[in-house]
């Protein structure tokens, strides 16, 4: 090889699925092929060996493989053999094309559902190619480049309107006033006198464009012109007096003018342009009208007007394709949306956060909290309109985009420096420029660590569950908090300590322990319930007071048990004063047995009425010492049996 001279070549790959799975592909040649698949058929084409880069091993499994080359690619190479059927491809030519696939000619993808070749005569999952990607809005007439590699442009990749689309934004409050007071600015600065231009043109009028008209301007003429196209008679009028009289209206009339639009139109409007920030689910709804399949008639006359429009000359034809590319990715975009909002609750404004309980019932301290929301950042943290925009500067943003629309970034822009990977379902990893990281998944998430896992969190955390949260620990759960700790539970709230399992179908048994070194104080509104089946002690140092305000019962049992072997009932002891105060009747009573009472020094018995002392049996008094009775008044004693007195000495007076 090398000694007859080096022979290389430019041609197209028609082919790729190779059947020893080498990652070879075919490819026609030019000046060595023909064009004309009658005479040389894709089938006919020699399989050519591409080659990798030194960083890839190309062997046993290792590396990159198979190659990333696809139908349509233009590819350089030689031939390795003087015959030259034995091509070598070395790489890969970039361009901008003109014109889709034909599958009817050679140097083109072959595959299409009417294709000649019975082999490639069907409808491709991806392609055929160039054509327009589906996943990225990428089409003919613009760069090779991805479009996420090229700047502003970036925000035309259906990825990127997607990911704004499903962002979560803030505090959900209703935010109308605002849109409205900024919607005059927004007709002001978003159209100017281009749209009537504009609307004249899709009506029919013989206009000729501005040579600084940008796509920007063209596309935001070409959605208000639809807008106007499906809107009813009454509020088109109003529509085109906000687009005849664009030069001569200030903003303030603007607003004023807008607000005579009927609410619906509104939205359309905003969300259209995407000047104002509204709800996702608007934008969702309004894409579904605007991009229906089929179209209304209305919408469809603006199209063919459009087509029209941009195929008369008056415009070139790069930048008619650029419009025309800009359209059909919103229109993507709607659609995506759409399907997201199937499978996806993205879109919410606001992730709401905890608040703390507000316990003015037993605190002084207590705070009623207002809930707070955070949202989810910017993607590449800054906004669509950015100005300067200096994300994706080309061509520091190197970009991968597979075929089916999985996607890495690693932009090197100054200032903008970050790196992206994103799945094609939507979920993506983001590292910002300041070193953030924003992970979403649209889908469920599996995490699975065999060994031990540590985390350290140096700011705060938030964490927002719209379902239920299951935690299973088998070990010890250890919690250390140097700052407070709140819990609000708006419903009940359920403990089972040495809850029952497998071996212990009644429970193992588990101790409860607490020790709090300031105050403990409650509120419950309603009952307590409860059963403990052990002891009770409790040991206050200080003063307690118990207030009921209905009935206070207290039954002992006097069971004889460990805790009490003599089967006793109730004992009071107090180290000071026992002073029982009743406003009303007290009585003290016993079922059989013997009630005592004994003063340590003096008992006192007094009434503020007549006393009465009632024994069914016998009443039998004994005095140590001395016994004194005063009268005050008389003394009577009634007794219907004998009375005896017996002493050493009785004195009567």
């Amino acid at each position: 090889m090398g000694k007859d001279g080096f022979s290389w070549f430019v041609g197209v790959v028609e082919d790729r699925n190779d059947p020893a799975q080498l990652g070879r592909v075919r490819v026609r040649v030019l000046g060595r092929h023909s064009e004309d698949l009658t005479k040389v058929k894709t089938t006919d084409l020699p399989w050519a060996h591409v080659m990798h880069p030194v960083t890839d091993p190309s062997m046993q499994g290792l590396g990159h493989t198979p190659t990333f080359l696809t139908q349509g690619s233009w590819v350089v190479g030689f031939f390795r053999d003087v015959d030259r059927q034995q091509p070598v491809i070395m790489g890969s030519l970039p361009g901008v094309p003109e014109s889709p696939a034909d599958y009817n000619k050679g140097f083109n993808d072959p595959r299409g559902e009417e294709a000649p070749q019975e082999r490639f005569a069907n409808d491709p999952k991806m392609g055929p190619y160039p054509g327009e990607i589906k996943h990225s809005g990428h089409s003919i007439g613009e760069p090779d480049t991805n479009r996420l590699a090229r700047g502003k442009d970036s925000e035309s990749h259906i990825s990127l309107i997607s990911r704004r689309l499903w962002h979560y934004r803030g505090d959900p409050v209703d935010k109308s006033g605002d849109i409205i007071a900024g919607a005059g600015e927004a007709f002001k600065n978003t159209l100017s006198n281009f749209a009537k231009i504009v609307k004249d043109a899709v009506e029919g009028g013989d206009v000729s464009i501005p040579p600084e008209t940008s796509v920007d301007d063209l596309v935001a003429g070409f959605e208000f012109s639809t807008v106007l196209a499906v809107s009813a008679d009454d509020t088109t009028s109003k529509f085109s007096k906000l687009a005849n009289d664009t030069a001569n209206l200030s903003a303030s009339e603007y607003a004023a003018a807008f607000t005579e639009i009927p609410e619906d139109e509104q939205t359309r409007l905003l969300l259209k342009w995407g000047s104002v920030a509204a709800s996702q689910e608007e934008w969702v709804e309004l894409a579904a009208q605007f991009n229906k399949s089929p179209p209304d008639a209305g919408a469809r006359a603006v199209q063919q007007s459009i087509d029209k429009f941009l195929s008369s000359g008056k415009v070139s034809p790069e930048t008619a394709a650029k419009v025309k590319s800009e359209l059909a990715t919103r229109g993507k975009a709607a659609e995506l949306a759409a399907i997201n909002k199937e499978k996806s609750q993205g879109g919410k404004t606001g992730i709401p956060t905890a608040t703390k309980p507000y316990l003015s019932n037993v605190s002084d301290q207590a705070v009623k909290e207002t809930r707070g929301f955070w949202e989810e950042p910017h993607p590449k943290g800054i906004v669509a309109d950015a100005n300067p925009y200096i994300s994706a500067a080309y061509p520091y943003n190197h970009v991968f985009e597979s075929e089916s629309g999985h996607i890495t970034e690693v932009d090197d822009s100054p200032g903008a420096e970050r790196m992206y990977r994103q799945h094609m379902a939507g979920t993506f990893e983001e590292i910002h420029p300041d070193g953030t990281v924003v992970t979403k998944i649209m889908g469920d998430n599996y995490e699975i660590v065999i060994g031990s896992e540590n985390i350290v969190i140096k700011g705060s955390q938030n964490i927002t569950v719209e379902g239920s949260v299951r935690e299973l620990i088998k070990g010890d759960y250890i919690q250390e908090i140097e700052g407070d700790f709140f819990q609000k539970i708006h419903k009940n709230h359920r403990v089972k300590v040495g809850a029952a399992n497998a071996d212990h179908p009644r429970g193992p048994g588990g101790n409860r322990e607490e020790e709090i070194v300031g105050n403990h104080a409650y509120n419950i509104n309603e009952d307590v319930n409860g059963r403990i089946g052990g002891d009770v002690v409790i040991n206050s140092e200080k003063s307690k007071w118990e207030i009921v305000a209905g009935q206070y019962t207290l039954a002992v049992g006097g069971e004889k048990m460990d805790s009490n072997p003599t089967g006793s009932g109730i004992y009071i002891t107090s180290s000071s004063d026992y002073l029982l105060s009743v406003n009303n009747n007290l009585s003290q009573s016993t079922i059989s047995g013997i009630m005592s009472m004994k003063s340590g020094h003096t008992l006192n018995m007094k009434s503020a009425a007549a006393m009465t002392i009632n024994p069914e049996t016998t009443l039998t008094q004994t005095v140590g010492t001395a016994w004194t009775s005063t009268t005050g008044t008389t003394w009577a004693h009634t007794s219907t049996g004998n009375a005896e007195i017996n002493a050493a000495r009785i004195d009567l007076n």
